[in-house]
């Protein structure tokens, strides 16, 4: 029998007794709207896909014949901008924790029910929300084939700009204070680490600098803390280092995330992935996939090991912004938007997987491409409403959890 709040549990008691104002956090966020709820249980997603839950597509579709690299745990708030080579501002997918390989449809279908969930969050009609949702799996469908879309939402353009506009030196100045001649994290999102969990950050960071070909002066480790964000990476071990940069006497200090890898939750559903080879080896897969998805990614991105762990390690740099939901809340924008996204996925999965995923469309639907688009929106609707019943589950059990977490 199906049991959210079951897996719930199962999944995050890994993460038990190591911070737990994280989990308090995750839980929190978790009851904060279906939306989030979604954004912060991939695992439960991935565990009803492999069970074909409202899987829409017969067993005889080509689309079940060959798996394709996957983003996996797509939504709206996993698009945005970073930092590129020479202080450029970049536009696309930005996360890949979850990265891993199955059917084409899996991230079109996990996006167009995020943006159903997002939309009813911010208030949109059912009917401006699907209007999203079905311009964005059109246009996936329509870009899939790698001819350019003359097609940008104006407020991606206007994020880009904004990105561009950043400057470090304000950034690093939030997030830091000085004392004693040397810069030290400040602010709700930072907090010290135990000191076994500092001691493993530093011999991570050894290991990241070990692959550079910066001087070691470079590096040079000006504090060390723990670091929260994101909902369905909360629990997992965060860290960031502070790194003197070149030019550290100007505020232009470099801040490195380790972030601690784990099998994707997909994997996990099937049983793959799961012997400590790959556990070592998952953060140099997510890098290797982060590398192949997006056209150019953060030059600091890495990976780093420690005994059987893995970490994945990017810059949090100045250039990071996302879409503000209230920018949203207009069912033009939404739809602008939402058709925008459909066009980066298309590029990044030919990007990862080459033209191949054009005939694999085209094998699946012929010329009848509205099957596809029909057939993604029938699996999203009745996957929101599913996350609407297992939100209000998780609400009913929410204290529960809380008490099992923490």
């Amino acid at each position: 029998m199906r049991d959210p709040v079951g897996e719930i549990l199962r999944f995050n008691r890994r993460f038990r007794g190591r911070y737990p104002h994280l989990l308090k956090r995750k839980v929190d966020l978790l009851a904060d709207s279906p939306f989030v709820f979604f954004r912060g249980t991939f695992h439960l997603f991935a565990k009803d896909w492999v069970d074909r839950r409202f899987d829409a597509w017969p067993d005889a579709s080509p689309l079940h014949d060959a798996d394709v690299r996957l983003c996996a745990d797509l939504h709206g708030e996993n698009f945005g901008t970073y930092g590129g080579e020479h202080h450029t501002a970049l536009y696309g997918i930005n996360d890949f924790d979850e990265s891993t390989t199955g059917r084409l449809d899996f991230d079109a279908c996990r996006a167009a029910a995020s943006l159903l969930l997002a939309a009813s969050r911010r208030g949109l009609l059912l009917r401006s929300a699907a209007a999203g949702a079905h311009a964005f799996v059109e246009m996936y469908v329509d870009a899939i084939d790698g001819n350019p879309k003359p097609f940008t939402s104006p407020l991606i353009r206007s994020l880009v700009k904004e990105a561009e506009d950043a400057k470090r030196p304000e950034f690093i100045k939030k997030r830091t204070v000085v004392k004693d001649g040397r810069r030290r994290f400040k602010g709700e999102r930072y907090f010290r680490l135990r000191p076994e969990h500092e001691k493993q950050a530093l011999r991570l960071h050894a290991d990241y600098v070990s692959r550079r070909r910066e001087g070691r002066g470079y590096f040079e480790v000006e504090d060390v803390c723990g670091r929260i964000a994101g909902c369905g990476s909360l629990g997992r071990l965060r860290y960031v280092v502070l790194v003197a940069g070149d030019e550290p006497k100007e505020a232009r200090e470099i801040i490195l995330e380790y972030k601690e890898s784990l099998p994707s939750a997909f994997d996990e559903a099937r049983g793959r992935g799961l012997d400590a080879a790959s556990r070592r080896d998952r953060a140099k897969s997510v890098a290797e996939a982060t590398r192949r998805f997006q056209g150019q990614s953060d030059p600091y991105l890495g990976f780093a090991v420690d005994g059987v762990q893995s970490f994945q390690v990017r810059q949090v740099g100045p250039r990071e912004f996302r879409l503000d939901g209230d920018a949203l809340t207009g069912s033009r924008q939404f739809r602008e938007t939402a058709s925008s996204y459909g066009a980066y996925l298309a590029a990044s999965h030919r990007r990862a997987n080459g033209a191949g995923v054009f005939a694999m469309l085209r094998d699946a639907v012929g010329r009848r491409r509205e099957a596809f688009i029909r057939r993604t929106m029938s699996f999203a609707m009745a996957y929101a409403e599913q996350v609407e019943d297992d939100w209000r589950a998780f609400l009913k059990q929410r204290r529960r959890i809380l008490s099992a977490l923490t």
